[in-house]
């Protein structure tokens, strides 16, 4: 959307195309790590903790919107 801009953290066991395909927006893909999914796993809860201070909620419902942080 020209009116927003944000980041989204997930992680998927599909393609990302396959997993955005159904999100209401124009994305870039800033970081891709391929890991073991216990490690993976971690990792997104961490980085979701460091960022909780920065919570966005998008207009535009999707799955995985409560995943989305200011940029």
């Amino acid at each position: 959307s020209d009116n927003e801009d944000f980041i989204k953290i997930g992680i998927t066991t599909r393609s990302v195309e396959r997993r955005m395909k159904d999100i209401p927006y124009n994305y870039k893909i800033l970081k891709i790590i391929h890991q073991e999914s216990g490690y993976i796993f971690d990792l997104e809860k961490r980085i979701k903790r460091a960022f909780k201070n920065y919570k966005y909620v998008p207009q535009l419902n999707f799955g995985g919107m409560t995943e989305c942080f200011i940029k």
